[in-house]
This record gives structure tokens, sequence and C-alpha cells, in this order.
């Protein structure tokens, strides 16, 4: 399987647009994705404008008769202030319990690594092609040159420790930043080790919110 999957190089269906602020999106198998991942799945999301905040609601289901493995992740971008311009005052902010270090091709993880020193610029690059675990609190945020703070969360409904990674990205000439929440490490499903499991007929369901303060 791919880098990223095939989630993203896929059609989703549009299953519905009620009103105004919501969005409903669906992936299932197909010939081609039985190819590399030979499952019967369903994945719905569901994207939702709300008064503070941009939420997105998960349902991950299998709908054969074999166990699952799987896993999902999320890769925002957001857009900041460009080099040269103040990128260097973004800073990021979260609580990490671990960190990672890469194996050379960054295709899987080589062991651990001391945790990054928190708040720190987003240029800084002791934390750029990061992969880091976290604990209970699960918010990340990067606080921008104008004031204004972004925030997101991502965790489970029946197991709140769904999205236990973040991965953190950035291209130095570039004027983004990504936190990346994931359900497992690189090459988790193609190891297995690390990978989710869904029983015949379970599903799991899992909640984005991205929200900005002032």
């Amino acid at each position: 399987m791919q880098s990223h999957g095939f989630g993203p190089r896929i059609p989703w269906k549009v299953l519905a647009t009620d009103r105004d602020d919501t969005l409903i999106l669906q992936l299932t198998d197909t010939d081609a994705t039985r190819q590399m991942y030979p499952f019967r799945f369903e994945v719905r999301l569901t994207y939702r404008a709300e008064k503070d905040a941009l939420a997105c609601e998960q349902i991950y289901s299998n709908r054969g008769n074999v166990a699952m493995p799987y896993y999902a992740g999320f890769h925002p971008y957001f857009r900041i202030t460009a080099p040269g311009e103040g990128k260097e005052k973004v800073l990021l902010d979260y609580k990490p319990v671990r960190a990672f270090k890469y194996n050379e091709r960054l295709t899987d993880l080589a062991g651990e690594t001391a945790l990054p020193s928190l708040p720190a610029a987003v240029t800084d690059p002791t934390i750029n092609e990061r992969i880091t675990r976290v604990g209970e609190d699960r918010e990340t945020k990067l606080a921008l040159p104008d004031g204004l703070t972004i925030h997101m969360a991502a965790e489970g409904v029946e197991d709140s420790d769904l999205f236990p990674y973040i991965q953190l990205y950035t291209m130095a000439d570039k004027p983004f930043f990504c936190v990346e929440p994931w359900m497992g490490f690189p090459n988790a499903l193609n190891t297995v080790a690390g990978a989710r499991w869904l029983k015949p007929g379970q599903s799991e369901r899992g909640m984005l919110r991205m929200w900005i303060t002032k």
C-alpha cells in the first residue's frame, strides 16, 4: 500500500449536503481497493460547520465476515505567516508523553527519542518530521502572531484513545504547518503491529474538532 493509503486517491460519494452547514461523505471497498486491502469496509465522514468550530464525525465499519485491521489519520495543512514575514513567531504547544524517531526512509519507527521542548516555534527543526504520542490531553494549539490561536483535538467515542499519535510537518520555505492526528504509526498496517482491529459488523466512531480563539 502506498504512503497515506488509498483514501486520498479515490473518489468519495457525497451522501448528503443537509442545510448549508453539513456535508456527508462515504467511502466503500471496490475491486481496486481490494487488490491492496482485501477487506469490505465503509467509512463515513460528516463535516459540520458549527457556531464556533469545524467538526468531522467519523464512522469506520467492517462490512465483511473476517476481522479487519485498519487505521486512519488526518493531514490538515494550516496556512500560517509566510517565511520571512513572521513564520518563526508561530508557536506550537501541546502535551506529548512519548516521542519517536524514524528510520532513514521515514517509513517506520526506529525507536524513541527525547520529548520536544514546548511551546516551540514551528520553524524549530527539532519538531519537524516528528511523531509523538499524546495522553489524555489531546488538544494542540498553534498561536499566530496576530493573536489568534488555532485549536484542534481528535478522539474516539467508544475509545477516547482513537488518535494517539501526532505527526508534525512543514517545509522551511512554505507558509504552512501540519499537525496530523493519526490512529497508528507509519507502516502499522503493512506490518499489522499497531493497527486497530474491527470484528465483523463492528464500527468505531471518532470526532475531530478545530476552532479558533483570540
